[in-house]
């Protein structure tokens, strides 16, 4: 992407309101521990600048009637009947460990 690209595409009115300057494009890479030339801190302002101005439509669109949703597509997870198949099962288990006490693994302590 071009700083030419950039600067266009941030023209909208909505970027102008959220302007983003070169001192907190300089802050933020700081934080960040990048190491930016100048021409970047301008490239990245300006990029910065844009996505903001994104935000800012999407924040105007009104979604009070649209219903929350976990996907586009409309599917339904199928779910098994939460029963017990098999019950009973320690003993067999607990055959596997090396050592067992009380029903229960006996482990190492790993905490001194």
């Amino acid at each position: 992407m071009t700083a030419d690209s950039v600067s266009t595409a941030s023209s909208t009115p909505a970027a102008a309101a959220n302007s983003i300057d070169l001192a907190t494009v300089t802050k933020l890479a700081r934080l960040s521990r990048l190491a930016l030339t100048e021409e970047e801190k301008g490239v990245y302002a300006a990029e910065l600048t844009n996505i903001l101005g994104w935000i800012e439509q999407l924040l105007s669109i009104d979604v009070g009637d649209v219903s929350p949703m976990t996907s586009v597509l409309d599917q339904r997870q199928r779910l098994r009947d939460d029963m017990v198949t098999e019950g009973d099962l320690s003993q067999q288990v607990l055959s596997n460990a090396p050592q067992s006490s009380t029903g229960f693994y006996v482990t190492p302590s790993v905490i001194e």
